[in-house]
């Protein structure tokens, strides 16, 4: 159901118009109707959630897609409040440069200076590494949904274990932007949210943007859905009488609306309490983040583009997730956010870019479903047969295919026979990595790479390790991976492993070169498998679309107790 369709022109006047002409006549040139028919089509398979992007004093647009409350009916709007995520972090980042520029902070200063009780290990630490990544503090101490507090906070911070010689490396760290929330508190004498709110966000009209000030009506707040699923909300989950505990706040779980992130971006053009100076420290990349093409600047993630240089922070829980981009050189932004697993906002941006840069780019189908979850509900369940195993999930009136066994899963995505041998051939090597991980080789990847197979094979086993013992680890398939897809520019083939483990279901997708050189393994949400959302038909069936570019289509038809899928058939497993 589309709820929300604006043409917005020149509504942010952030910028002459000749500036606005200027950019826009650069090229390639955004497209932003084939944004929306992208995620139009996004929403047939699940999508829910809203989008504000567009030229700066030019064309825009806000879109919203599909429903904030599925059990009230309630539709998803461009003033739908969810939480951000990580995109907290530019955020704290800012308030810690408006703190700078008021001559209370420097960032070189260090933790010593405004702390007491600091480890000799973590005394020289910096501002500028903690806005860095690069202090050496572990990704996170505690559960987001602890309500700890300052004192406690900070004593389990000095007392955690560094990654690395501070200033020496770069490890994401939830923990030293929480510290950097703690410092806004103690140099200001007003509460984090109190401070971001009053210095930030209301300057540019953000007025629905904080964690419990804008005191929104619920009416106004996404539930969060993961397998069909309500999952409820981070608002208030676990939270103190003035926002949440000290594991999320100032690294995450700030709310907002694509409505106010679209005002975020006078900060960035240096329209806010930031001069053009301050912005330039704020956004120029100083640490590597790993792969040599992204950095990290205080709180964004600084890359190249198609469309010049890329500012941008994605952030989520898994649930809830969302994106922003800033491009300068073209006076561009996109914002995302949504409020379902199932088609995650913050997993979207190469296709989001590749269908307003690339008019060959395809663009999902979008199918109108009956909205009526029965039927989805009467098919729920493990349905067996010769090419494997498939379980069924409702999510809302669609169901999420889960397919295990590489038959299955080609049927599933319509993948021609004539194909299926070249990829048996990365199946058998696949099992044999499994089969050598479960021995304990330590040469996992002996036969299949040139090129320090030692301290590859080594990486890869360590990634399996982090799964407690007992992890069901099962082989879903082998795939062409197909061009716009997220790890097209990696490799050719993937083959696709699940992990189902206490912590929850994630996928390692095992990259191939066309020559069956090994490329890589990546980690990631189940959300990474390839599979089908099927969608009911106006005809009594379901049509299986994949989550990904080509959109392969394929009819699922109902027979008694069996399915059919192209030449496969399963039948319903007993309960």
């Amino acid at each position: 159901m589309r709820i929300l369709s604006i043409l917005l022109i020149g509504a942010l006047s952030l910028s002459p118009p000749s500036l606005a002409s200027d950019t826009q006549s650069l090229e390639p040139k955004p497209n932003l109707d084939r944004l929306d028919a992208l995620l139009t089509g996004l929403e047939s398979q699940g999508f829910s959630g809203a989008v504000a992007a567009g030229f700066v004093g030019g064309p825009q647009r806000v879109e919203a897609y599909g429903l904030a409350d599925r059990e009230a009916g309630r539709a998803y709007r461009a003033d739908t409040v969810q939480t951000m995520g990580s995109i907290t972090k530019p955020m704290t980042a800012a308030a810690i440069l408006v703190l700078v520029e008021q001559g209370d902070l420097a960032v070189d200063q260090t933790l010593v200076d405004h702390f007491d009780g600091v480890p000799a290990e973590k005394q020289g630490i910096t501002l500028h590494q903690l806005l860095t990544h690069s202090a050496g503090f572990p990704g996170g101490i505690g559960p987001d949904n602890e309500a700890i507090g300052a004192d406690e906070f900070l004593e389990r911070a000095f007392a955690a274990e560094l990654e690395f010689e501070p200033g020496s490396g770069y490890a994401y760290s939830n923990t030293g932007y929480s510290l950097l929330g703690i410092l806004i508190e103690r140099v200001s004498g007003q509460g984090y949210e109190s401070f971001v709110r009053e210095f930030l966000f209301e300057p540019l009209g953000m007025t629905s943007t904080g964690y419990l000030l804008p005191e929104w009506d619920e009416s106004r707040r996404a539930l969060g859905y993961r397998d069909g699923e309500p999952w409820g909300e981070v608002f208030n989950r676990g939270w103190r009488e003035d926002g949440p505990g000290w594991h999320l706040r100032a690294n995450g779980g700030l709310h907002t609306t694509v409505e106010d992130m679209r005002r975020w971006v006078k900060l960035l053009r240096g329209e806010g309490l930031l001069d053009a100076e301050a912005v330039a420290r704020w956004t120029k990349g100083y640490v590597d983040e790993g792969g040599g093409d992204s950095f990290y600047a205080y709180g964004w993630a600084v890359s190249d583009s198609p469309m010049g240089k890329l500012i941008s922070h994605n952030g989520g829980n898994g649930i809830y997730s969302a994106d922003f981009l800033w491009f300068p050189e073209r006076d561009f932004y996109l914002y995302i956010q949504g409020n379902s697993a199932t088609v995650p906002a913050a997993n979207l941006r190469p296709m989001l870019l590749s269908a307003l840069l690339d008019s060959d780019f395809p663009l999902p189908p979008d199918i109108p479903g009956d909205g009526n979850p029965d039927r989805a509900e009467r098919l729920a369940g493990e349905w067996s047969g010769e090419a494997g195993r498939l379980s069924l999930k409702p999510d809302g009136s669609r169901l999420i295919a889960e397919a295990t066994g590489p038959q299955l899963l080609r049927a599933l995505n319509n993948v021609p026979a004539e194909k299926a041998e070249s990829l048996d051939r990365f199946d058998q090597r696949t099992r044999t990595i499994l089969e050598r991980i479960d021995v304990g080789s330590d040469e996992v990847l002996k036969g299949f790479t040139d090129e320090e197979m030692a301290a590859r094979s080594e990486r890869l086993i360590a990634l399996f390790e982090r799964f407690p013992e007992g992890a069901e680890v099962k082989l879903v398939g082998s795939l062409t991976i197909a061009p716009g897809g997220r790890f097209a520019e990696y490799g050719a083939v993937g083959s696709y492993i699940r992990i189902k483990a206490g912590i929850g279901t994630r996928i390692a997708t095992v990259l191939w070169q066309d020559d069956g050189n090994y490329r890589g393994t990546a980690l990631g949400p189940a959300s990474d498998l390839p599979g089908m959302i099927l969608v009911p038909t106006e005809s009594g069936g379901f049509r299986g679309v994949e989550r990904q570019p080509p959109w392969r289509q394929v009819s699922v038809n109902i027979e008694g107790d069996c399915l059919a899928i192209a030449s496969v058939r399963l039948c319903r497993e007993a309960d």
